[in-house]
C-alpha cells in the first residue's frame, strides 16, 4: 500500500539486522517492527543486576566493537548519537588441571605475570606453538573455501599441535569468544573458526584495533531504534503476523487496532515502573473504572481484573501479564466475547521518555458484526487515553 509517507512495510525479527533494516527504511517508509520474543534486540542483551552502589546493567552476547572491522555499526551509533567508551576484548585462561593462568591483550606481561610458569615444559610449548598455530591457520583461510570439511579438532590433529596447546589454548579461545563448552570446541568447522578470528584480529600477535562497547549497555541503540519506527510489535509472532486478507467481509470486523504515541519530562525507567503496575490504568486510562490484581506479584502470568466504561457500558476483562521486560509491557485481556491486547513500549526521548501504545481487539460471538460501529469509539477513546496519560506521567 502506497501513501504520502511511502510504503508500508513490515520487518520480521528484531536482531541487530532487522532493528537496522527497520531504521533506514522508516527514513522514507511506515515501518512496522515485529519480533516473536518478547525484547527487542536479538544478540543484544543488557541485564540488569543489583550492583553494591546502584544498578549495574551488563551485556551478555553483543558487548564490543571497533572501527576496522564494525564501519557501518560506528556509522550507526553514530546517526543515533549513542556514545561508547574504550574498553578491551581480551582472553583470560586459568587451567585447573594444572594451575597455569596467563591473560591475552596484555602484551608479554599477561604471559609473564608469573614469571616461574616459564620453568615449566607444557607453559613453554604452548607459548611457542602460537606463532604457528597463526601462520597455519592463515595458510588455512588461502587454500579453502566455505565448502571445506575439517573440523578444529582434526586441523589441530593434522598440524601435530599437542595436548598441552589445546587444552591451555586451542579450546579456550573457541570457547570463550563462542561462549561453547570445552566438550564442543574441536568440533566448529576449521575455516569458520579462523575466519571469525581473523575478522576480529586475532590470528597475529599485536596490531589490536581499538575495541569499545556501548555506555550504558547494548539496549541503548536497540531503544534508539525502536523509538525510531512507527510501529513495534513483539512477542507471539506466529499467533498476530497477518497472512491473508479476510476471505468474506465478515471477517474483517473481527479485530480493530488502535495505535497513540506520547512524550513526557519524566524518565524512561520511573515510567516503565509505573505502567507495569496495571492497576495505575484507573490513573492514566480514561476508560478504566477499576482494576485490580487478581494473582501473582505483578510479573509475568499476573492476572488484573479490569472494569473500564465504553459505549455507555461497563466491560469487564481479566488481563494476564505477558511481559514486562525494558522497555516492553504487554498485557492480554480476555472475556467471553473480545480478546484484547496492549503492548506498551517505552523509550528514553531526551531527558523524558517517549511511549508507544498499541492497542488490539479481536472480537467474536455476536460482538464481531459491531467492528465498524467500534473504531470511531475506540478512537475518540483513544485520544482521551492519550492526554491523559501524558498528564499522568508528567505527575510522576
Amino acid at each position: 500500500m502506497t501513501g504520502p509517507t511511502g510504503e508500508r512495510i513490515a520487518v520480521v525479527g528484531a536482531g541487530v539486522g532487522g532493528l537496522t533494516a527497520a531504521y533506514v527504511l522508516s527514513r522514507a517508509h511506515r515501518v512496522t517492527l515485529w519480533e516473536a520474543q518478547p525484547r527487542l534486540g536479538g544478540h543484544a542483551h543488557t541485564h540488569e543486576l543489583d550492583g553494591a552502589s546502584g544498578p549495574l546493567r551488563v551485556d551478555t552476547g553483543f558487548i564490543v566493537h571497533n572501527d576496522r572491522t564494525y564501519p557501518l555499526l560506528r556509522r550507526l551509533f553514530g546517526e543515533l548519537g549513542i556514545r561508547a567508551h574504550p574498553t578491551e576484548m581480551s582472553m583470560s585462561v586459568r587451567d585447573e588441571r594444572s594451575g597455569l593462568e596467563y591473560a591475552g591483550g596484555r602484551g608479554l606481561s599477561g604471559f609473564l605475570a608469573r614469571p616461574r610458569q616459564l620453568a615449566r615444559g607444557d607453559y613453554r610449548r604452548m607459548l611457542l606453538a602460537v606463532r604457528r598455530f597463526h601462520r597455519l591457520a592463515r595458510d588455512f583461510l588461502t587454500t579453502t573455501d566455505d565448502s571445506e570439511p575439517t573440523s578444529f579438532g582434526e586441523f589441530c590433529a593434522a598440524a601435530r599441535f599437542g595436548p598441552d596447546f589445546i587444552r591451555l589454548y586451542a579450546v579456550p579461545v573457541v570457547a570463550c569468544v563462542w561462549s561453547t563448552g570445552s566438550a564442543e570446541a574441536l568440533d566448529y568447522p576449521a575455516r569458520h573458526v579462523f575466519r571469525f578470528l581473523d575478522h576480529h584480529v586475532m590470528l597475529e600477535l599485536g596490531n589490536s584495533p581499538q575495541w569499545f562497547t556501548v555506555a550504558g549497555g547494548s539496549h541503548r541503540y536497540v531503544e534508539a531504534v525502536a523509538s525510531r519506527v512507527a510501529e513495534v510489535r513483539v512477542g507471539r509472532l506466529r499467533d498476530r503476523l497477518p497472512r491473508r486478507r479476510a476471505a468474506h467481509p465478515q471477517e474483517a470486523l473481527m479485530s480493530r487496532t488502535l495505535h497513540r504515541t506520547v512524550t513526557t519530562t519524566t524518565p524512561a525507567d520511573r515510567v516503565f515502573a509505573y505502567l507495569a503496575d496495571f492497576r495505575n490504568a484507573v490513573e492514566w486510562d480514561s476508560g478504566t473504572v477499576s482494576c485490580t490484581r487478581l494473582s501473582g506479584e505483578g510479573g509475568p502470568g499476573s492476572v488484573y481484573r479490569n472494569v473500564s466504561r465504553f459505549a455507555g457500558r461497563e466491560v469487564s476483562l481479566d488481563y494476564t501479564v505477558l511481559t514486562r521486560s525494558a522497555p516492553v509491557l504487554v498485557f492480554e485481556g480476555r472475556n467471553a466475547t473480545v480478546l484484547g491486547r496492549d503492548t506498551i513500549t517505552i523509550t528514553e526521548h531526551g531527558e523524558g521518555a517517549r511511549v508507544d501504545y498499541l492497542a488490539e481487539f479481536t472480537f467474536s460471538g455476536v460482538a464481531r458484526w459491531l467492528g465498524p460501529l467500534v473504531q470511531p469509539l475506540l478512537e475518540r477513546l483513544g485520544d482521551q487515553t492519550a492526554a491523559q496519560l501524558t498528564r499522568a506521567l508528567d505527575a510522576l
